[in-house]
């Protein structure tokens, strides 16, 4: 009895009212931060103070990370917004009487609960869903945070004008409360989802040894680190010339107010009309390549014109690309990892090396603020492009570490699994050309052929089977053709017995389609299949041959060990019987597997697998009685439970997909895909995408996308 899918509805309105008022309590927060600390003190003392709550958010990030990884994230959530609220409260009572001791304390209480709450929100998330699940409904949460965006910029206007910096600490302690109460029902929800519960009083994980471990982690963190660089000096570089040009607190946060919304505004057009299918069109390292793209000729724009306008356009750009389109492409990336590894880590990462680029930036910002202004001003921009271009580099190698990530969770069964077996790039495949494996090839094809043994001189020596003479030549192979020959089942299994003599190969190719004697046939050919490769070829592609002997002729071909075989095999997965094209497949799985080094040209495989999935729908939902034998068992694609669940066509098609990407991997998502697990299932979806040429991607997904194609494709319109 399949498991009824889970409905997604409760969880993701929970998570986009959260997302909702959460982003706008940061953004008003920001706002009210800024505007608070610049009225206090002089901006030279700004990135002082952001090298202080860069500190302060790290330590907090390290402790959130391991209280994550013991109680989760959907259980710590709503803990860390009823701690802000008390915060907030205490703001409001006593900013009348030290303005300044507030403005500092209120700029490290934004860094401490600023950075982790939104990390363990979106940990709660993708902890949630599968990753393909994920990219369905992350657009509608973040659309939710955007949306708060415009609601946080509009309430910081608001009290800029009528209820001041007091009244807004009153407005984002309702905000948090409320966020509170609505995160409760994500953990309740996240239970009942069946989301990985990984509750433990032991010892966790240490994130540093996590991420010392995993170099896609790092990778991960590098980048996380050179965005937040770019970000602390754009900030100073904007607040700077903000500082100049307006000089009261209300004038400050009215700017600020503004600017924010207008971020938010950006951010909500960009994951409106673009977010969704920018992730979906570009792919989830794409999309994170969009922010160091733009920020380079934006940073120079602001180099040829500085002013606030170009200094705002840049770090708006930066703000608005940030929260739409990377953030959607960044938090995906985290989805496949298994959970021990991801729960220590995430907030780390987000938080802890966030706050560490931040004071790497703030640092640079003091030291860039003592040379003389014309020096400074162009050495910021300077700095900032530099940063785009290196994170640039760093976002083109994650692509491969996400793909061995998913690679990863479908060897390990599980969606949270980790990894297993030998670490080979999916790049690996066994279509690659080998100079010098070919050289040997040749050189073993032409003593196979020609020299047969003990280095006779002549090539057509080995035709000499007995005695001296022509007579004694010929007479005995005639009487085993004779024999062969006769229609007695007993004298024929007789002489197969024996030695076969590669030239009645003419004579036993015809026995294969005796169901009485075709076991026999089958392994007295296989005795001599390298000598006969090019004669079991020639049977193999003769369409006017019984299709029962071209099938068994693959059966025979499964034991040769040349060039020759494979690239015949490839030519018989265009035959016009299913039956022919599977024992095809199923050689070349073998002949692949004792021998990895052999050439298989990728685009013929690709090519029969477009050619199956053409072919009517309901060849692909009938399950053909297909001869099996002993010696097979050991390189079928699939087991006896997973082949009673699928389709003999979606076996085939991934068992030939298997010959020119990472076998197991692909059986694997074979698995997922034939199973009622919906978080392996989306991630066997996830894997595939990421691997497969888009052609055949977009020809193989309706027999795969839906659920309810588990038993075999459904019929097309």
């Amino acid at each position: 009895m399949k498991a009824r899918p889970t409905s997604h509805r409760p969880f993701v309105a929970a998570a986009t009212v959260t997302s909702t008022v959460s982003i706008a309590a940061l953004v008003m927060s920001r706002a009210t931060r800024d505007a608070l600390f610049l009225s206090s003190f002089a901006v030279r003392q700004l990135p002082g103070m952001m090298i202080a709550g860069a500190i302060a958010s790290l330590l907090a990030a390290l402790w959130a990370g391991q209280l994550v990884a013991r109680l989760s994230p959907a259980r710590v959530l709503p803990g860390a917004f009823a701690v802000s609220t008390v915060f907030f409260l205490a703001d409001f009572a006593l900013i009348g009487f030290a303005p300044s001791v507030v403005a500092i304390a209120f700029y490290l209480q934004v860094a401490l609960f600023g950075g982790p709450v939104v990390s363990m929100f979106w940990s709660t998330l993708n902890e949630r869903f599968d990753p393909r699940t994920a990219k369905r409904y992350v657009g509608l949460v973040a659309s939710g945070g955007t949306a708060g965006g415009i609601l946080g910029g509009v309430a910081a206007l608001s009290a800029a004008h009528s209820i001041s910096i007091r009244g807004s600490f009153l407005v984002l302690a309702g905000l948090h409360f409320t966020c509170a109460v609505v995160s409760t029902r994500l953990g309740r929800e996240a239970r009942i989802g069946g989301a990985a519960k990984v509750e433990s009083s032991g010892p966790v994980p240490s994130a540093l040894r996590v991420l010392g471990e995993v170099s896609y982690l790092r990778q991960l963190a590098l980048l996380v680190a050179m965005v937040s660089m770019m970000e602390a000096l754009t900030d100073y570089v904007l607040n700077a010339q903000a500082s100049r040009a307006l000089s009261s607190t209300g004038d400050l946060m009215a700017f600020f107010g503004l600017f924010q919304t207008g971020i938010a505004c950006l951010t909500f057009l960009m994951q409106t009309l673009v977010g969704r299918a920018a992730v979906e069109r570009l792919g989830l390292v794409g999309a994170v390549s969009t922010l160091p793209l733009f920020v380079i000729p934006g940073a120079a724009l602001a180099a040829l014109i500085p002013s606030l306008p170009t200094a705002g356009i840049l770090r708006g750009g930066m703000a608005g690309i940030g929260n739409s389109i990377y953030r959607s492409g960044y938090e995906l990336l985290f989805s496949p990892l298994p959970i021990e590894k991801k729960r220590p880590t995430k907030t780390v990462i987000d938080v802890a090396f966030d706050r560490l680029g931040t004071a790497a930036g703030s640092s640079l910002a003091l030291a860039i603020v003592t040379l003389p202004h014309a020096f400074a001003r162009p050495l910021f921009i300077a700095c900032v492009f530099i940063l785009a271009v290196l994170s640039l580099f760093t976002v083109r190698r994650l692509n491969t570490g996400y793909i061995r990530t998913l690679e990863d969770s479908l060897k390990a069964g599980t969606a949270s699994g980790g990894p297993t077996g030998p670490e080979l790039g999916l790049s690996q495949t066994h279509g690659r050309l080998d100079g010098a494996a070919l050289l040997r090839e040749i050189e073993s094809l032409r003593q196979e052929n020609l020299l047969m043994s003990n280095e006779i001189p002549s090539p057509f020596a080995w035709y000499r089977v007995g005695g001296g003479g022509e007579q004694g030549v010929t007479d005995p192979l005639l009487a085993r053709a004779a024999a062969l020959l006769s229609g007695d089942a007993a004298v024929v299994r007789t002489e197969l017995g024996a030695e076969l003599d590669p030239r009645l190969t003419a004579c036993v190719l015809p026995l294969l389609a005796n169901e009485e004697l075709a076991q026999d046939v089958v392994g007295a050919l296989r005795t001599v299949a390298d000598r006969i490769t090019g004669q079991l070829t020639d049977a193999l592609l003769d369409r006017s041959a019984p299709f029962v002997v071209r099938r068994r002729v693959a059966r025979v071909m499964s034991s040769c060990s040349s060039q020759r075989a494979i690239d015949g095999l490839l030519l018989g997965l265009a035959d016009d019987r299913f039956e022919v094209r599977y024992q095809c497949g199923l050689a070349l799985l073998r002949i692949t597997r004792d021998y990895p080094k052999m050439l298989v040209a990728k685009e013929a495989v690709l090519s029969a697998v477009k050619r199956e999935v053409r072919l009517e729908s309901k060849l692909w939902q009938q399950k053909p009685p297909l001869e099996t034998a002993e010696d097979e068992a050991e390189v079928a694609f699939v087991d006896a439970f997973l082949r009673d669940r699928t389709s003999r066509s979606l076996e085939h098609v991934f068992a030939i997909l298997s010959l020119v990407f990472e076998r197991e991997p692909m059986r694997l998502a074979l698995r997922a895909l034939s199973g009622n697990d919906e978080i392996l299932r989306g991630t066997a979806l996830e894997y595939l995408e990421q691997v497969l040429p888009a052609d055949v991607r977009s020809s193989l997904w309706p027999f795969l996308a839906a659920p309810e194609h588990r038993q075999g494709p459904a019929v097309k319109s």
